[in-house]
């Protein structure tokens, strides 16, 4: 008792007998109360804990028996003895039935013996009030523990789960004893689970995924150790912790840096690209523009003619795939429509319904009914959603000869996400990383340029939305397109060149000014063929002396040139010849970007891409000096 004194009540209704036990009791050392009936007895038991109660089997109010069953409940570490001088088989046999009556003794008493007896209840009570005191502090650390403790038996059986586990798995602990934990494990990180308990090491750190009685799955960490059981076996004493909200924060973490890493990525290259198309565009106008001219002359012979449709048809190719770097580096400035999603995704199915069919695709299709619209571009959404159903259709052939692909629309807070789920070979984790970057592609050469996703994925970001894939090999891909919801039209309308029908204008004086010597060269023969007076020079320093000291009608200028741009040049005109800003007409041949697009919609100005189309260049100047002359 820690160096204390026990403490003994003493209940009989026998006073004398009670006195006299008292004295002997307090020479051996014991703090010694004194109740003659029941009420008393409980009265002296709310007031404080003794160690021993010695009670008789008669008192005056109630019998011993039904003492200590109302003592047990408010004194729950004493022990009892009880005392009778009317001894019976049948008061003995009613004595031993209570867990805390420790020996039935009869009077008169052998107080050598007696004296003994106590002494040995009371370090029994000692023993068992510690190991009390130890269940209590064992049961209030682990039912006030947020982690699950559990022991799992050589057969893989719970045989101890504490209640936490309600929380982590739904289970009550009287619905877990006995299952078989690794019928909860999920199917993949069985062996490992296996392997840890048929393992020689004594101690076991592992991971790995357990289903929840309504069916999901939670991420468990497990730390334990293996020790012997009583059935020569090894059993599993382990703390589980849920981190499936960990887990979940690092998954989002990852998608997050992957997401940044290609976005980064894609930038670069796409800043690239709008180089490399700057570059091209501007030779590859008066190649274009030159063969057309040469075209058109009847007296080309048809050899030269059809060297010439060769080179002219090259260079288209090679203006389409410009054109596509251009709509990759977010480029292309094309009007958007309130456009209905569902319907577009519809339309596409329909025009590919015959090759999926024809090639064993069964398509499946669940678009929610009063989906929101969004501001797009239908024609480049198809082309997504085409080359992502294209893409599916060819990794199922190739995997299994048929396939299966859902196509899915939902409204999700303000998004519009389209899925398009198929049982393919999946995508390998490296390839995940790579599989938006310009060029880059897993097929065979010849059978792909590497360009369709990530002008898709460009097309998208145009649209203010997200393109992204989910896929595991050997488990198929699921690519999710993320659009915007948008109530009302939104878009930004940059002012067209005006090209309606007019009457034919000659005789303007016109000046271009483009740094690309080729591009120059090809605009004077086309304008001075339509009749008009035309200047040309390579910077826009020259041009602003041209136009300070002379009087024209109409200004053709590229955007970006060195040294001063097109858009600077443009400002400097509105200073000293108001009326001609009004007749400045822009060229590009790059990327558009958000500061000149603002510009342009700010202005109304007119532009026109490079490389040209004779017959829209020519009617879009027409209709400027048409609509600007007066």
């Amino acid at each position: 008792m820690m160096g204390q004194k026990p403490e003994i009540l003493i209940v009989d209704d026998n006073v004398e007998w009670t006195s006299n036990l008292q004295d002997i009791l307090q020479v051996e050392g014991y703090i010694v109360a004194i109740a003659h009936d029941g009420r008393t007895a409980l009265s002296l038991s709310n007031e404080k804990t003794f160690d021993l109660a010695i009670v008789d089997f008669k008192l005056p109010d109630r019998t011993g028996l039904e003492l200590i069953g109302e003592l047990s409940r408010v004194c729950i570490q004493t022990v009892y003895i009880i005392v009778t001088g009317y001894a019976s088989l049948h008061s003995a046999l009613e004595a031993v039935k209570q867990k805390s009556i420790i020996a039935y003794e009869t009077k008169p008493l052998d107080m050598k013996r007696f004296l003994n007896l106590i002494n040995q209840v009371i370090k029994r009570g000692e023993v068992q009030k510690e190991l009390h005191e130890s269940e209590e502090r064992f049961r209030n650390l682990v039912f006030n523990l947020t982690d699950l403790v559990m022991e799992i038996d050589s057969q893989g059986k719970f045989t101890y789960v504490s209640p936490q586990i309600f929380n982590i798995f739904g289970y009550t602990p009287e619905e877990a004893l006995g299952l078989n934990a690794f019928e909860f494990v999920h199917p993949d990180d069985i062996p490992k689970c296996m392997e840890a308990m048929a393992s020689t090491r004594q101690v076991v750190n592992l991971e790995y995924r357990s289903r929840h009685k309504d069916g999901h799955y939670v991420h468990a960490s497990t730390s334990g150790k293996i020790v012997p059981d009583v059935h020569g076996g090894n059993s599993l004493i382990s703390v589980l912790r849920d981190i499936t909200e960990q887990k979940n924060v690092e998954a989002e973490k990852k998608e997050l840096e992957r997401r940044a890493y290609i976005s980064s990525r894609l930038t670069s290259i796409g800043e690239m690209a709008a180089g490399i198309a700057h570059e091209i565009n501007n030779p590859l106008t008066s190649v274009i523009g030159f063969a057309d001219l040469l075209l058109e002359r009847k007296d080309v012979p048809d050899d030269i003619r059809q060297s010439l449709e060769v080179i002219h048809s090259g260079s288209v190719r090679v203006a389409g795939i410009v054109r596509q770097l251009l709509a990759f580096a977010r480029q292309d400035r094309v009007k958007k429509e309130y456009v209905n999603v569902n319907e577009i995704i519809e339309n596409t199915l329909a025009m590919m319904a015959y090759t999926m069919k024809s090639e064993n695709m069964e398509v499946r299709t669940h678009l929610a009914s009063g989906l929101p619209g969004t501001m797009g571009v239908a024609g480049q959404l198809q082309q997504v959603f085409l080359n992502i159903i294209m893409n599916a259709e060819t990794e199922m052939k190739r995997a299994h000869g048929k396939g299966k692909l859902l196509v899915e629309t939902e409204a999700i807070d303000n998004v519009i996400r389209i899925s398009f789920e198929d049982d393919g070979p999946g995508i390998a984790p490296e390839t995940l990383d790579r599989i938006f970057e310009p060029f880059f592609t897993t097929r065979d050469v010849g059978e792909g340029t590497g360009l369709g996703l990530s002008i898709c994925h460009g097309i998208i970001t145009e649209h203010r939305g997200r393109l992204y894939v989910r896929s595991e090999l050997g488990k198929g891909a699921t690519f999710i397109v993320e659009l915007p919801v948008i109530a009302v039209q939104e878009q930004v309308e940059l002012a067209e060149a005006v090209v309606d029908e007019a009457e034919k204008v000659t005789g303007a004086k016109i000046l271009v000014v483009d740094d690309e010597p080729g591009v120059q060269k090809f605009l004077k023969q086309v304008l001075t063929a339509g009749g008009h007076n035309v200047e040309t020079v390579d910077n826009a320093e020259e041009a602003m002396e041209r136009i300070k000291g002379g009087r024209y009608d109409l200004i053709l200028t590229d955007i970006k040139m060195p040294g001063m741009s097109g858009i600077e040049l443009y400002k400097n005109v509105q200073k000293v010849a108001r009326s001609l800003s009004r007749r400045v007409m822009f060229m590009t041949g790059d990327v558009i970007s958000t500061d000149t697009r603002d510009f342009l919609s700010r202005t109304k100005a007119p532009h026109i891409p490079k490389p040209f189309d004779i017959e829209k260049l020519v009617k879009d100047i027409n209709g400027m000096l048409t609509g600007n002359r007066g």
